[in-house]
């Protein structure tokens, strides 16, 4: 409840039972994960809660180079990808480039083809 309503989650937990000067105690620990801006309305929350707080810590551990650079990733990932659809978006079919080079091929077999005596080149040429 105490990581749900400080928008956080449950890293860890341990719940265990002990004999001191036979008595029985029952002890936990709980390690949460919340957001900065939610960090000590949490940490005030289970002092509420217990009947006595033995021990606390804090720890945290800066991620911003971690996200730094998966977002550099992602948009190069993007980038790449926009790319391409560039690419195929302007690529002809094979079949396409072989009918364009047989066209010049065509072409310039008639421009360079002997002429009969009337003066026409080949029946294929126009």
């Amino acid at each position: 409840m105490v990581a749900a309503a400080h928008a956080g989650y449950i890293v860890s937990s341990r719940v265990w039972h002990d004999q001191w000067q036979g008595d029985s105690y029952k002890y936990a620990t709980i390690t949460l994960g919340v957001p900065v801006d939610q960090f000590e309305r949490a940490m005030r929350r289970p002092r509420g809660l217990a009947l006595r707080v033995l021990d606390k810590s804090a720890a945290g551990q800066d991620v911003m180079d971690k996200y730094v650079d998966l977002q550099s990733r992602l948009d190069n990932l993007k980038a790449t990808r926009d790319r391409i659809w560039e690419f195929l978006a302007q690529a002809q079919t094979v079949e396409e480039q072989i009918e364009q080079m047989q066209g010049r091929v065509n072409n310039l077999f008639c421009v360079f083809s002997p002429r009969s005596p009337s003066g026409s080149s080949s029946s294929s040429c126009p």
